[in-house]
């Protein structure tokens, strides 16, 4: 097989102690050492040829084509690998740009994937129809909610959840219909809702010393996680949440994966198909139930080292196997 063109987006960090932000698109979501080791194992392989991305903005869409200046993009690569806050506003360029590519190019991970991913009803949706153990939930709008009054009344408490998640800000208890309707109708007086879905989802009696998060690359579960109670508040009622006020992650510890959780951490990644993916799920009435799905799940280098794991390593693996499976060839 000829020289494999490969192009990568891997924004690092000014300081190894900055942190992206889901309100800093183009920011990073892989440690510094980790891309650098990453970007060696590319360039020292004698594999790959290297086209660096830096800002999607800097790319434009012809037609069905995307271009780098005079370059086709579209054309002139075999695969492109990016691991990056692109944002999560409803008209995203960066995500149009990876889908356009993605047409002609393989991309990792898979936009289309990612976008399920992105969106927690869209993910819900799709794992429920798969048959994953995954939270009851319902959409609703600023104009039909009162049609959720007896689902609610049956569950007994609901979390109204950002669709695109948000390190648990904005995570509400809903404890009655009444509370429903003030909260949407509040929504409303100051966005001016026009029939926008709003997720709300069943809340399921749980402790949070039984939950767990697991983190997968390439259909593997690398580890589960648990985050420490400096992590964790007020949910109200008496019940918590995992919030993170600053959106820098961290302060978790390693914890087993049992088999159950392993089930449906497997089943859902297979559901939506995403390279890179993340669940979380408490433990209810005996099983593991997802309530989350993360697209930017918790990449802990300490955590793959625990587990004896090369971060940097795991996703060259995952490139090398995605583009050679596409050409049918050994590496």
């Amino acid at each position: 097989m000829n020289i494999i063109k490969i192009g990568i987006f891997l924004p690092q960090k000014n300081r190894e102690n900055d942190h992206g932000s889901i309100h800093k698109p183009l920011s990073n979501r892989m440690p510094n050492q980790e891309i650098q080791t990453l970007i060696s194992l590319i360039v020292n392989s004698g594999k790959f040829e290297l086209f660096e991305i830096n800002n999607f903005e800097e790319l434009i869409i012809f037609n069905n084509s995307v271009f780098h200046e005079s370059t086709n993009l579209s054309n002139a690569l075999d695969v492109l690998f990016w691991f990056g806050e692109i944002g999560r506003g409803e008209q995203n360029y960066s995500l149009d740009i990876l889908k356009v590519i993605s047409q002609a190019v393989t991309v990792i991970p898979n936009p289309y994937s990612f976008e399920i991913g992105l969106d927690k009803y869209l993910s819900h949706l799709t794992l429920k129809s798969q048959g994953v153990n995954v939270a009851d939930f319902v959409l609703i709008t600023n104009k039909n909610f009162h049609l959720a009054r007896p689902i609610l009344d049956e569950w007994g408490y609901g979390l109204l959840k950002p669709r695109k998640g948000g390190f648990g800000k904005g995570v509400t208890l809903i404890d009655s219909f009444s509370m429903l309707r003030d909260v949407v109708e509040y929504i409303e007086s100051i966005n001016g809702l026009t029939n926008e879905g709003m997720l709300l989802e069943r809340y399921y009696d749980n402790s949070l010393d039984k939950f767990v998060s697991v983190t997968l690359v390439d259909g593997e579960i690398m580890y589960g996680y648990r985050k420490r109670p400096s992590k964790v508040t007020d949910l109200g009622n008496g019940l918590q949440k995992v919030y993170d006020a600053n959106e820098i992650g961290g302060e978790v510890d390693i914890c087993d994966v049992l088999p159950a959780h392993e089930i449906q951490a497997l089943r859902a990644n297979d559901a939506i198909g995403s390279e890179v993916i993340g669940f979380d799920m408490v433990w209810h009435n005996g099983q593991p139930i997802i309530v989350d799905e993360n697209t930017f799940p918790g990449i802990y280098v300490d955590l793959f080292k625990q587990k004896g794991i090369s971060l940097a390593e795991k996703m060259y693996h995952l490139i090398l196997r995605r583009v050679y499976s596409k050409f049918d060839v050994l590496y």
